[in-house]
């Protein structure tokens, strides 16, 4: 039966319809294309396997403004701070908006891979 030129291979074409070139077929767009627009209400951080979290600051931005300065936290355990230690590993650390106060940061205890802020 004779062979159909137009089939499918695997191979590469040693005919190409087209010249080889150093230029894109298109013009590239110089802004993005269309947002993607996503409804949620919560965030949530894991970790998988055994050991801490350790979390600065969560930042959720929606038309320009942080919104998760406006939710709340939750973790599930915080590591006990010392007395006299001047420590905050509270889950609300994590969404206060404070980026520059490194001993204010959301920290859970040692957990076997289940734990998570949300």
């Amino acid at each position: 039966s004779p062979t159909n030129s137009l089939s499918p291979s695997f191979e590469p074409s040693h005919s190409p319809t087209r010249a080889p070139s150093m230029m894109p077929t298109t013009t590239p767009s110089s802004s993005p294309t269309t947002p993607i627009t996503l409804y949620a209400s919560k965030v949530r951080i894991q970790h998988n396997s055994v050991g801490y979290i350790n979390i600065m600051e969560v930042q959720v931005f929606s038309g320009g403004t942080n919104v998760a300065l406006q939710g709340t936290a939750e973790l599930s355990s915080t590591l006990p701070v010392s007395p006299g230690q001047d420590w905050n590993f509270d889950a609300f650390t994590a969404i206060d908006g404070i980026t520059s106060d490194t001993s204010v940061f959301a920290h859970s205890s040692e957990e076997n891979g289940t734990q998570g802020v949300a």
